[in-house]
């Protein structure tokens, strides 16, 4: 496979510039349409998980190709759903209904603000192959909640890898996992919020890259997550 990025992925990224207006968070810029894509059919929030699940273990830049290669069946696209990814790819496509519908009704739900963020979250955690932090990475981007604290902001905020770890929420008992999800979640807001995260991790790897600006790296979400 040969990335397009730097020729179709692009287009994004120029497009995003020209929406951008310097002041507002990259959050608010990019993350509502991608929300009202998810929200809006079982399609855009199937798209929303396998773009997550594609972002394991792979550099964000290569992932909008990948992605777009595997929905056009091209031959060797299949080489990246290793591990548990094609779990994943399989019970999105088969359970996209139930899901959409799990999810609506939780975020349509009177449930308190913290309450229906835990709710959220813990059935994206039902996912194969999308354990704790990516399942607050889908909230992130498909419902404009949670956040996604993964080995790039373990590494940055000193937090113990195992903390969050997925196979220790499998684990749990349901009492525990509420407890497990809400401290992961108090954890999201004492490190700044659910935007906060978002634009400060894309400035982070935009500064690791060297090529990029932090707002390509969040337009890059948008790209992948939005037909």
């Amino acid at each position: 496979m040969s990335f397009r990025f730097s020729a179709r992925s692009l287009g994004i990224l120029a497009l995003g510039r020209g929406c951008f207006h310097w002041g507002v968070l990259m959050f608010n810029n990019h993350q509502p349409t991608i929300q009202a894509s998810a929200l809006a059919s079982p399609h855009g929030l199937e798209r929303v998980v396998q773009f997550v699940s594609l972002t394991i273990r792979q550099p964000i830049e290569i992932v909008p190709d990948v992605l777009q290669d595997i929905l056009d069946g091209a031959p060797d696209a299949e080489r990246y759903l290793f591990g548990s990814k094609r779990a994943t790819f399989a019970y999105a496509a088969e359970n996209r209904e139930e899901l959409y519908a799990d999810v609506m009704a939780l975020f349509d739900s009177p449930l308190d603000d913290h309450a229906r963020e835990d709710g959220i979250v813990d059935r994206f955690t039902r996912i194969p192959g999308i354990g704790l932090v990516k399942a607050g990475f889908v909230a992130q981007l498909a419902c404009g909640v949670s956040g996604c604290i993964d080995s790039h902001n373990l590494a940055r905020y000193g937090i113990n890898p195992n903390t969050y770890r997925a196979s220790r929420y499998d684990k749990a008992s349901h009492g525990l996992k509420k407890s497990i999800v809400r401290a992961y979640h108090d954890h999201v807001r004492m490190l700044g919020g659910t935007a906060f995260l978002w634009d400060s991790w894309c400035d982070y790897v935009a500064a690791l890259r060297g090529n990029m600006s932090g707002h390509d790296v969040s337009a890059i979400h948008l790209y992948a997550c939005t037909d």
